[in-house]
């Protein structure tokens, strides 16, 4: 990992003034706040090789160098000391689930929602819960997060007395200026190792009745909202191929050009939540989740990110996530629900989706 410190008259990635993290909405939180919004004291940002540093403070006189330096000796050190360490001792002690039957269930009542006209879609989650014995190694974590999967964007937090983290692959939207970058990322199946395999699933999902049903309503609402502040908006009319180690996804990318005066905060409320997120209509979407699942979904579903004085915006979708606590983390994994799916497929789907945090306790990544 490279520490660089570039010349302040250099072109470089502007790193958060105020960075966000927004949960479900519509009561789904209970004891935490819908939105909370922070000046972080210290943000690291590694792209590849390369790590950003910024320090924020609110001292006179502070010394920003000496703070710099310290901080980069202490991270080397603690890289070079567990580089090639694994969870030493760690050991899952118990692990509570729902059932196949439960998650059913809660499927049944969604699509009873879609079909009566309620919803043209909806999202069922489900939440896993890892006890455990031992110290986990936050470092080592999402070093083997961002190492397995590196077209994920991995999170490491600390959020209401607990450490969140994540590695989605899904953005809410960049916002440079006035130039707009978003995307739709919806309708899954499981990757495979094998290419020849690969490729025939790949030609399974673009033909896919179900998943392409599910994905157009996402991408259709991202550029009909646009649509209301942009005077003109581009996107994928078909959907491309995302492959990751455990899920290959269906995405399409969405551009506009927004009015000069278009603030990030406007396009969190135009946007958040998506039908990938949530469903569609949103607002009923939420009321039928919060009411079929009974279980505060916290930051999953929600979005994380950062604005910058500097014109850059860029929020990430918090999914495949999770919190990790002293003794256990609470995991998140949900798909979307029309009229044709299968409770079994969809259940299959979340213990897919589990794998990557899920992964971080297994004995493969222990040893």
């Amino acid at each position: 990992m490279l520490f660089d410190f570039p010349p302040v008259d250099s072109k470089c990635e502007k790193l958060p003034d105020y960075f966000s993290y927004i949960s479900f909405p519509f009561n789904s939180s209970p004891g935490i706040p819908w939105s909370n919004w922070v000046i972080p004291e210290v943000v690291l940002k590694t792209v590849g090789d390369r790590c950003l540093i910024r320090i924020n403070s609110t001292e006179e006189n502070f010394n920003f160098d000496s703070k710099i330096v310290e901080l980069v000796s202490s991270l080397n050190l603690q890289l070079r000391s567990e580089a090639n360490s694994a969870f030493t001792g760690l050991t899952v002690t118990s692990t509570e689930d729902e059932s196949l039957a439960e998650f059913s269930e809660k499927v049944i009542k969604m699509k009873s929602q879609i079909t009566s006209g309620v919803l043209t879609k909806g999202v069922v989650s489900r939440q896993r819960i890892v006890r455990f014995e031992g110290k986990l190694d936050l470092n080592y974590a999402i070093n083997t997060l961002a190492e397995k999967y590196p077209e994920c964007t991995i999170l490491l937090t600390n959020y209401s007395n607990r450490v969140f983290i994540a590695a989605t692959p899904e953005t809410l939207f960049r916002l440079d200026g006035c130039n707009l970058v978003t995307e739709a990322v919806a309708g899954s199946i499981q990757s495979s190792d094998q290419t020849r395999e690969q490729l025939t699933r790949e030609i399974e999902l673009l033909h896919s009745a179900k998943n392409l049903e599910e994905h157009f309503i996402v991408r259709d609402f991202i550029v009909n909202s646009l649509k209301l502040i942009a005077p003109e908006v581009s996107f994928d009319h078909k959907p491309g191929i995302r492959k990751l180690k455990n899920v290959t996804h269906l995405v399409s990318k969405v551009s506009a050009r927004l009015p000069g005066n278009t603030s990030p905060i406007e396009l969190i409320k135009l946007l958040f939540p998506t039908p990938a997120l949530c469903g569609n209509p949103k607002l009923e979407a939420a009321t039928v989740i919060n009411d079929i699942e009974g279980k505060p979904r916290d930051l999953y579903g929600g979005v994380f990110g950062y604005i910058t004085t500097g014109g850059l915006s860029e929020y990430f979708v918090s999914i495949r996530c999770g919190f990790l606590l002293d003794d256990h983390a609470i995991l998140y994994a949900g798909g979307g629900i029309v009229a044709n799916s299968d409770p079994a497929e969809e259940f299959a789907e979340t213990e897919i989706k589990f794998t990557p945090l899920n992964s971080l306790f297994t004995d493969e990544i222990q040893h």
